[in-house]
């Protein structure tokens, strides 16, 4: 009996380890079971259309390294785009495909990385989600979160944020900036920081540097000063044509008539152009590509029309008019003298547009256009955008 109890117990130890044990369930009920084995929740998000997904499934997670290591510190949870409850993970925690969250047993986001990982990429990824550094962050997060906001506390988290989670630094920074005094811009060299995060000219470190020119550039080297001034112009140029107001955008307008920024003319242009896409004023800005005072702010037609259309692509928008307009630009310029980028272009509206078959045959005539004129390289970006049409076209049939 006992032999026969240690080769049951030597064998489901072998099966435990031959593949990562994915648990299922709600996501408060796995956040429990997590505390009660005292592990990190690690959520990887997943689909069966994943092309990525299904190359570490069947490579990096099938590596013996990566399965002891994920079995032995997470409980892992495998949040499936196919799955009600791994869409709400995927969801809550706005994860791309793959991607790889670690959560605390209450929820809280300690470490998120996402791409195709290697099973050597993958251990560095997590071990880094272990580290002491990785518990400081979320300790100074908890700290921040409860109102500490001194200056020496806010720069250490800043740099630890730098290295741990960039997406936080633009908040750290601001708080820093607003907390600390026309001394402590000196004593902590706080310009330095301004070089990676300025970006409006409506905070402290605008002030600071336009009164301080000289001792700016002394500190980060001539010129430092205005080129900070210019980036926190841009800024605010940007933060306005993201506003519903319009009122907003022209204060920041007449801020530019004033400012030393060069070819305000077209940075004008670039703005208007922006405030109407983003707020899907979408009769203002037909209108206003026929507006002869507009268009004279651009730089020549055939910039006009490529930063229209390119607009329309990268915001995937589906407006009839819009698409139609943008279409017929991009066709004038290929019947011009059409190139990969256009051809690509015109499929990309074309998908927006519901045209899969029109959109499908651009991309092929672009991918073959491509590979004649540059034999050597592979054209990623072309081959990407035909699996991705591919792939909703198996999710959604036509």
């Amino acid at each position: 009996m006992s032999i026969i109890l240690l080769w049951s117990l030597i064998a489901s130890t072998s099966e435990a380890q031959d593949h990562i044990r994915f648990q299922k369930g709600s996501l408060s009920s796995l956040l429990n079971f997590a505390k009660a084995e005292g592990k990190p929740l690690l959520l990887y998000a997943t689909s069966k259309w994943c092309g990525p997904c299904l190359k570490m499934e069947q490579r990096t997670f099938r590596e013996d390294s990566v399965i002891r290591f994920i079995n032995e510190n997470f409980v892992p949870v495998k949040a499936a785009y196919e799955d009600a409850e791994g869409l709400k993970m995927q969801k809550k925690y706005k994860m791309a495909l793959p991607a790889f969250v670690v959560l605390d047993h209450t929820g809280e986001e300690l470490f998120t990385f996402a791409g195709f990982q290697t099973g050597a990429g993958l251990l560095v990824k997590l071990r880094e989600s272990r580290s002491p550094e990785q518990r400081m962050l979320k300790k100074m997060e908890t700290q921040f979160a409860s109102g500490r906001h001194d200056v020496p506390f806010l720069l250490d988290y800043l740099k630890l944020a730098e290295k741990r989670k960039p997406a936080m630094t633009a908040e750290i920074y601001k708080k820093l900036v607003m907390s600390a005094s026309e001394a402590d811009f000196v004593r902590y060299s706080l310009v330095k920081y301004s070089q990676r995060y300025i970006s409006s000219d409506e905070l402290p470190d605008y002030k600071y540097i336009r009164l301080h020119r000289v001792r700016t550039d002394s500190l980060l080297g001539q010129g430092a000063s205005q080129n900070l001034l210019n980036r926190a112009m841009y800024g605010t140029l940007y933060n306005a044509s993201r506003q519903s107001d319009r009122a907003v955008l022209d204060r920041a307008m007449e801020k530019l008539a004033i400012s030393q920024l060069p070819d305000q003319n077209s940075i004008k242009w670039q703005t208007e152009l922006d405030y109407y896409f983003h707020n899907k004023q979408y009769n203002n800005l037909l209108k206003s590509l026929e507006d002869t005072s507009f268009l004279a702010l651009g730089k020549s037609p055939d910039e006009i029309r490529n930063a229209f259309a390119t607009n329309t692509v990268l915001r995937k928008v589906t407006d009839p008019k819009v698409l139609a307009s943008a279409m017929g630009y991009v066709k004038n310029m290929a019947d011009a003298g059409g190139n990969v980028q256009q051809l690509t272009m015109l499929g990309q509206l074309e998908q927006l547009s519901g045209n899969r078959a029109k959109a499908i045959s651009y991309y092929e005539q672009a991918l073959s256009d491509f590979r004649k004129q540059r034999p050597d390289q592979e054209p990623l970006g072309i081959l990407n955008l035909l699996e991705d049409i591919k792939n909703d076209h198996e999710k959604s049939p036509d």
